[in-house]
């Protein structure tokens, strides 16, 4: 089609491999034509991070509370992803939220399987990343992450610390957001605690 993108931001279920490597295999070879060209950044969803954890699997590093109590990536923890596709966090990949700036655009990562409640570390990240925007060198603010405020399937899928979230989309004035999880097309007039 002749578009030279100049980044792909995959807002988590990248692969679907469930724990099957020889689905980690068969995307990875899919997208290596876009990601040999540029940047491939990511968060994770739930299909990447289990948020729930049965007893009987050992305890992981940087395990926080979590929004869900899910099991959707087959025992992948995560770890499949960061060790593919290491974003620029903070501190830990399994957190999974952080920023950068592609030209005029700056773009915050949010994980929504985890808790990005008012207290929470995420939610001090996601103000101090919002925060530390240069409006006169980025004036485009996006934010991203996989599970949607807003969509079809009602509040019961959405992220816990949702209010918290939009408020601080709000005060920050972001200009739009992405999201993943539901498998069809949904875009939104502004919305802003339900109105």
């Amino acid at each position: 089609s002749g578009r030279k993108p100049d980044l792909v931001l995959h807002l988590g279920d990248l692969s679907h491999a469930t724990g099957y490597s020889a689905k980690w295999d068969l995307f990875l070879d899919q997208m290596t034509l876009i990601s040999a060209r540029v940047p491939y950044m990511t968060s994770l969803g739930n299909h990447e991070q289990d948020v729930g954890r049965p007893p009987s699997w050992p305890p992981r590093p940087g395990t926080v509370p979590h929004a869900r109590r899910e099991n959707d990536s087959g025992g992948e923890c995560a770890i499949p992803t960061y060790t593919r596709f290491p974003m620029p966090v903070e501190s830990d990949q399994a957190s999974g939220w952080h920023h950068f700036s592609q030209g005029p655009v700056a773009f915050v990562i949010i994980n929504s399987e985890w808790n990005v409640s008012v207290g929470s570390r995420q939610h001090s990240f996601l103000r101090r990343a919002l925060g530390s925007v240069d409006r006169s060198v980025t004036p485009w603010v996006v934010v991203g992450y996989h599970r949607p405020i807003y969509n079809v399937l009602g509040h019961a899928d959405s992220m816990l610390g949702r209010d918290d979230v939009q408020d601080l989309l709000r005060e920050f004035e972001v200009d739009f957001m992405l999201y993943g999880h539901v498998h069809n097309a949904q875009r939104t007039c502004p919305i802003y605690r339900g109105k």
